[in-house]
C-alpha cells in the first residue's frame, strides 16, 4: 500500500478518534448517574451517552454499552429512543467493519424516523448508510445517499451535517482519482466550517482541502493547508490530529522528491502515537517509513520498518498495512535476489488482500516463480559449467530439455494449488455471509415483533388518556365560545385538560404533568383522578382548596411506592359562575392571562407544584368579577419553551401575550388556529421539545 493510500485511509479513521480528559470527566459523572436513577427509560439513555463517550477510547466497550442501552430502551414504548440506539449502534459496528448489520440497524431507524418526520435523524441515518456503501465499495449508492442526507439537513439549515456530507464526497471523489471534485467538496466543506467559527470543522477541512491539492499534485499549496490545520488542531488540543497531519506533509514531502523532509516528518508523528500507546496509528506510520525508504532504496531500515509493521498491525487485525508491508518485503528480496522469500512474501501479501486469485494475481505470481526457477536453473548450468572445465561432466541439450519441463510442471501445479486455495477460501467466506445473513433476518424478525407490541401498548395507552379528557361535545355544552389547543409532543401526553360542573360553576383547568409520551401520561391519570375526587366525592368548590386537597391526594397515591416518587403536575385552575360571571382561580406554577377593556392582566400562581415540595403552603383563590366580552386564556409551558425561528430560541412568554394581544378581536376558533399556525412556523423542522396545551374561553 503505497504512503498516500496510508495517509487516505487513516485520514478517514480519524474522525470520530479525539480523546481529551474532559472526556473521562464526563464518562464518570455518567456512571454515576446511571447508579442513581432508577428509571428504565433515563438508564438507556444515560447508557446510550457513555457509549458515545467511549466510542474514541475504546470501540469494543462503546458496542457492549450500547447493546445493554438497547436491552433497556426495547423495554420503553418509546420507538424514538429505540430508533436512536440502533443509529448510534450502527455507527459503532462500522468501525468493526459489521457493514450488513450497521446497514439493516439504519434502515430500521429511518422507517421509524420517517413516520415521525424527524428529518435531523433522518439526515445522520443516510450519513451513515453512505459511509457503510462506500466502506464496502458501493460507491455510487454512497454517493446517492449523501445527497438525500444534504438535501435534508439543507432543508431544516444544519450546517454542521452538510459540512460533513462534503467532506465524505471529498473524500470518495479522491479516491475515485476525481482530483477537481475532490477539490470543489473540500472547499465547501471549509467555508460552512468557517460561517460556522468551528475551530475542529475548519481543522479537518483544512486537512480536506490539503488531500485534494496533493492529489492534483499541488504540493505548495496542500503543505499550507496541512500546516494551518495543525495550528487549530493545537488550539484545540487535538495532539492526534497534529499528528496525523505530519503524516500528511510526510506525502507532500515524499511526493515532491523530499525524502528527508518527508522522514523527520513521519518520525515526528510516531514519537505522538508511541506516547499515546496506539499500535494503529503507529502501524500506519512504520508502513509509510517503509514505502519511502523503499522508494530511495534505502532496503535495510525499509525491511526492518515493515518487520514493525507486521508486528504491530497482527494483533489488531490491521489488515490494509499488513498487505502492504508483505508486498514491499517482496519487492526487497526479489531486489536483493533472494526470489524464494519473495514468492512466499508477495503470497502472504495475495491472501491478506482478499480477493479471488485473478489474472493480474496469477501473472504477478508466476513472473516471480519463474524467476525463481530461472535463477536456479542459472546456478546450476553454472555449476555444470564449472565441472565441465574440470572434465568432470558433461551437460547435454536432451537433459536441458527435461529441466526446463520439469521446471514448467513445477509452476503448473503450483499455480494450480494457489487457484484452488482461493477458491476453498472464496466458498468458505461466502458460507459464512450466508450463515450471519440468516442471524441477522431472524433478529431482524424478532426486533419488528417487539416493536409492534411497544406501538400496539402505546396505541392502547392513547385510548386509556383520551377517556380522561372531557369530549368536544361535553365542553362546547358549558362553554360554548372557547377553544382548545391541544398537540401531543408524542403520542400520550403528560399535558391534559379538564372539566367538571356542579350547579351553576364550571370548574375547568390546563394541567402539565411531569414529563410527556408514557411516563407523563400515567402522571396524568393519577392527577386527573385527584381533581374529579377533590370536587365529586370531597365536595370542595374553592380553587385554591380543591389544589390542597389534590396535592394531598396525588402525594398518598405515589407513597405507596417503595420509591420516592416527587412526580405530580403544574396547573391553572378557573371556577366560573355562569350566571353571575364570578370567577374563582387558583395557580400551581401556571398562571391565568385575562383581556378586560383590551387590556393583558395577569393573575400570578403560588410557586410550588402539585406533588412533594420542601416548602408546602395552601394555595391561594383569586376571585374577580368577569363581564361579558372578557376573555380568559389558561396554558402550559410547551409553547413558550419550543426553540425555533431563525436563531433556534425560545418562543417564551413575552411572545405569546404579543400574540394574544394583537389576535383579542378575533373570534376564538380563529384565534387557535392562528395560534397553532404562528408554532408550526416557529418551530419548523426543529423537534417539539413539549406537550402544548391552550385554552381561551370568551365571557
Amino acid at each position: 500500500m503505497s504512503l498516500k493510500k496510508n495517509v487516505l485511509f487513516a485520514n478517514l479513521l480519524f474522525i470520530t478518534v479525539f480523546i481529551t480528559a474532559q472526556n473521562q470527566v464526563k464518562i464518570d459523572s455518567l456512571n454515576l448517574l446511571f447508579k442513581k436513577s432508577n428509571s428504565t427509560y433515563q438508564k438507556a439513555i444515560i447508557l446510550s451517552e457513555i457509549a458515545i463517550a467511549h466510542k474514541g477510547s475504546s470501540p469494543d466497550s462503546a458496542i457492549n454499552i450500547i447493546e445493554r442501552s438497547l436491552k433497556f430502551a426495547l423495554t420503553t414504548p418509546d420507538s424514538l429512543l429505540i430508533a436512536r440506539i440502533w443509529k448510534s449502534k450502527a455507527s459503532f459496528i462500522l468501525w468493526k467493519e459489521r457493514h450488513v448489520e450497521a446497514k439493516g440497524l439504519i434502515n430500521q431507524a429511518i422507517r421509524i424516523f420517517k413516520n415521525n418526520n424527524k428529518k435531523l435523524d433522518l439526515a445522520w441515518c443516510y450519513y451513515q448508510l453512505a459511509n457503510a456503501e462506500r466502506s464496502t465499495s458501493n460507491i455510487e449508492q454512497a454517493i446517492t445517499n449523501l445527497f438525500i442526507a444534504l438535501k435534508l439537513f439543507e432543508e431544516i439549515d444544519f450546517l454542521e451535517g452538510q459540512a460533513n456530507c462534503f467532506g465524505l464526497l471529498a473524500d470518495i471523489y479522491g479516491n475515485k482519482k476525481e482530483k477537481q471534485k475532490a477539490l470543489d467538496y473540500a472547499l465547501k466543506e471549509l467555508k460552512i466550517n468557517k460561517a460556522r467559527k468551528s475551530d475542529r470543522g475548519i481543522s479537518h477541512a483544512l486537512t480536506d482541502v490539503g488531500i485534494a491539492y496533493l492529489g492534483l499534485k499541488k504540493y505548495k499549496e496542500a503543505e499550507e493547508c496541512f500546516k494551518t490545520s495543525n495550528t487549530y488542531k493545537k488550539k484545540t488540543g487535538d495532539s492526534l490530529g497534529v499528528a496525523v497531519n505530519l503524516t500528511n506533509l510526510a506525502s507532500v514531502y515524499l511526493e515532491s522528491n523530499q525524502f528527508q523532509k518527508s522522514i523527520a516528518s513521519n518520525n515526528a508523528a510516531l514519537k505522538i502515537f508511541l506516547e499515546a500507546k496506539s499500535d494503529f496509528w503507529s502501524a500506519v506510520v512504520f508502513a509509510n517509513l517503509a514505502e519511502t525508504y523503499y522508494k530511495i532504496k534505502d532496503f535495510k531500515n525499509a525491511e526492518e520498518a515493515c518487520l514493525v509493521v507486521i508486528k504491530k498491525a497482527k494483533p489488531i487485525n490491521f489488515l490494509e498495512v499488513q498487505s502492504g508491508a508483505y508486498q514491499i518485503l517482496s519487492k526487497i528480496q526479489a531486489a536483493k535476489g533472494d526470489y524464494k522469500n519473495a514468492l512466499k512474501n508477495y503470497q502472504d501479501y495475495a491472501v491478506i488482500k482478499d480477493s479471488v486469485l485473478n489474472e493480474t494475481t496469477l501473472k504477478q505470481i508466476q513472473e516471480v516463480s519463474v524467476k525463481y526457477d530461472t535463477e536456479k536453473k542459472d546456478r546450476e548450468i553454472s555449476l555444470l559449467n564449472k565441472d565441465k572445465a574440470l572434465n568432470q561432466a558433461v551437460i547435454s541439450n536432451q537433459q536441458l530439455e527435461a529441466e526446463k519441463s520439469r521446471a514448467q510442471k513445477l509452476l503448473l501445479f503450483g499455480g494450480l494449488f494457489v487457484m484452488l486455495f482461493f477458491v476453498w477460501f472464496a466458498y468458505s467466506r461466502l458460507q459464512l455471509t450466508k450463515k450471519q445473513k440468516t442471524q441477522i433476518e431472524k433478529q431482524k424478525s424478532l426486533v419488528d415483533e417487539k416493536q409492534k407490541e411497544i406501538l400496539d401498548s402505546i396505541a392502547y395507552a392513547k385510548r386509556l388518556q383520551d377517556a380522561i379528557l372531557p369530549t368536544q361535545k361535553q365542553w362546547t355544552a358549558f362553554l360554548s365560545d372557547s377553544f382548545i389547543l391541544y398537540l401531543p409532543k408524542d403520542i400520550v401526553a403528560g399535558d391534559f385538560y379538564w372539566l367538571e360542573k356542579t350547579k351553576d360553576v364550571v370548574f375547568f383547568a390546563v394541567a402539565d404533568c411531569t414529563g410527556h409520551g408514557v411516563p407523563g401520561a400515567l402522571v396524568s391519570v393519577v392527577c386527573s383522578n385527584a381533581l374529579n375526587r377533590s370536587v365529586l366525592e370531597f365536595n370542595i368548590t374553592d380553587p385554591g382548596k380543591i389544589l390542597d386537597k389534590t396535592r394531598e391526594l396525588v402525594i398518598a397515591t405515589f407513597e405507596k411506592s417503595d420509591q420516592d416518587v416527587k412526580d405530580g403536575m403544574d396547573i391553572s385552575l378557573c371556577a366560573l359562575n355562569t350566571k353571575t360571571k364570578e370567577l374563582s382561580w387558583a395557580g400551581a406554577n401556571n398562571p391565568l392571562w385575562y383581556f378586560q377593556n383590551n387590556q393583558l392582566n395577569q393573575l400570578k400562581a403560588n410557586k410550588q407544584p402539585i406533588g412533594k415540595h420542601s416548602d408546602e403552603e395552601p394555595f391561594t383563590t383569586h376571585k374577580m368579577q368577569l363581564n361579558n366580552g372578557d376573555k380568559i386564556f389558561l396554558f402550559s409551558d410547551g409553547i413558550a419553551d419550543q426553540f425555533g425561528g431563525q436563531k433556534g430560541k425560545k418562543f417564551k412568554h413575552k411572545q405569546l401575550g404579543e400574540f394574544l394581544l394583537s389576535n383579542v378581536d378575533l373570534p376564538m376558533e380563529t384565534q387557535k388556529q392562528k395560534l397553532q399556525d404562528t408554532f408550526e412556523q416557529w418551530r419548523g423542522q426543529l423537534e417539539q421539545v413539549d406537550d402544548v396545551c391552550v385554552i381561551g374561553v370568551k365571557i
